[in-house]
């Protein structure tokens, strides 16, 4: 396997990418996607195969997220004690992803749901961190929007792979034959992340929080990053029991509508580039932001299954379109350490969209499944609004500089 490959200057001083770490970084995005789109697919089925309801959905979300968030806090700490084993993290993580898919095959109860739901989560939390901590380190000044646009797709392609599996196989093969596909999966990326070079970073030291500025443009991006992962979560792990249960879609249906919005997601972030013909990137912003409302309108109003694709193709492309738009403000935006800031974000992502998802399964047992896409709604208008707050903030602290 070569010698260990060791990480170049920092990021953002390069003026391409290292070929090794954008191929490491997109295999865990894949994997990451592919864990997504799973944790809506699954308990669609589990709701029929397992009689799963709506509370039981939500204990295990929350069990992932938990678990997500304990495999990030561990990551971080073998991180700060010196070199930081990147290859070793993601590849353990995808194999102990896979043994709890396998794990899962062998649930014949809702009540064990739980243990290796959580074991997963473990699994996808480590994925997470490794690929984030590449990504972030990948990134430099010239191709770092064409990075995480490729990065976008490869997520966008792997929630879509696991959908478009289910949606195809799950009808004659059962969701437990499903779960072991899946693992073959994960073993497989694993196995592609074992056998590439190994990367370690030799100034994964620990952070000095004391001479770490926290500007209130860091604090707002890094708030609209986590809303937009939550909406992820949120509507990846429940609209297709939203479909089933408002719509009266069969399953597999609801999984070929799931699919779609993830196919719809990855095209909107890949044609996110020509909404710049439209001026600045609030106005951008608000312009999709208006199509991911209309979306969650057109799910909360239609009594029809045509309103209910359309919505969900609707809310796709634009969650799709708006998460680069925000990943420019942290490119650009003043006072914003944008390695720091992408790092955290992308570590972050499953467990703030699994926990979205765990917060709204209590709603959607007291108030219906309407909930759900209420809560979606105002996290489409809190993005925006959040984004504006940020360009305003911009243009005080430019107009305040050359006063001093």
């Amino acid at each position: 396997m070569g010698a260990p490959y060791q990480s170049g200057p920092l990021p953002f001083e390069r003026h391409t990418p290292e070929p090794q770490q954008v191929r490491f970084a997109m295999i865990g995005l894949l994997l990451m996607g592919g864990c997504l789109g799973a944790s809506g697919v699954l308990p669609a089925l589990w709701s029929l195969g397992l009689a799963l309801d709506v509370i039981g959905a939500g204990v295990c979300f929350a069990a992932m997220a938990a678990a997500m968030l304990l495999a990030t806090v561990v990551a971080a700490r073998i991180r700060i004690q010196g070199r930081l084993p990147a290859r070793g993290i993601a590849s353990a993580g995808a194999g102990v992803l896979g043994v709890a898919l396998i794990l899962l095959s062998l649930v014949d109860g809702e009540s064990w749901l739980i243990y290796p739901v959580a074991l997963a989560g473990v699994g996808a939390g480590l994925i997470a961190a490794g690929t984030g901590e590449t990504l972030s380190r990948a990134l430099t000044r010239r191709r770092g929007s064409a990075l995480l646009h490729l990065g976008g797709v490869f997520f966008g392609f792997g929630a879509a792979a696991a959908c478009f599996s289910a949606w195809i196989l799950a009808e004659n093969l059962g969701w437990r034959n499903l779960c072991l596909l899946y693992a073959a999966a994960a073993f497989a990326l694993g196995y592609l992340i074992r056998r590439g070079p190994q990367i370690v970073f030799e100034d994964a030291g620990k952070i000095q929080w004391s001479s770490v500025k926290i500007s209130p443009i860091m604090v707002l991006l890094l708030l609209t990053l986590l809303i937009q992962a939550g909406s992820h979560g949120l509507l990846g792990g429940w609209l297709a029991l939203y479909l089933t249960r408002q719509f009266e879609i069969t399953t597999l249906g609801s999984l070929g509508v799931l699919m779609a919005f993830w196919i719809a997601l990855t095209c909107g972030r890949v044609y996110s580039g020509r909404l710049r013909a439209l001026g600045s990137r609030t106005r951008s912003a608000v312009v999709v932001s208006g199509f991911v409302v209309l979306g969650c309108l057109f799910l909360l109003n239609s009594v029809d299954p045509s309103g209910g694709v359309v919505g969900a193709l609707m809310l796709g492309a634009g969650m799709g379109a708006l998460h680069p738009l925000t990943l420019e403000y942290a490119s650009h935006a003043p006072g914003a350490p944008a390695e720091r800031l992408f790092r955290f974000s992308f570590a972050m992502t499953l467990v703030v969209g699994a926990a979205s998802a765990a917060a709204a399964a209590p709603l959607a047992n007291t108030h219906g499944m309407d909930a759900v896409m209420w809560l979606a709604l105002w996290l489409a208008v809190a993005t925006p609004v959040a984004l504006a707050v940020i360009a305003l903030e911009e243009r005080l602290s430019a107009a305040a500089t050359p006063a001093g």
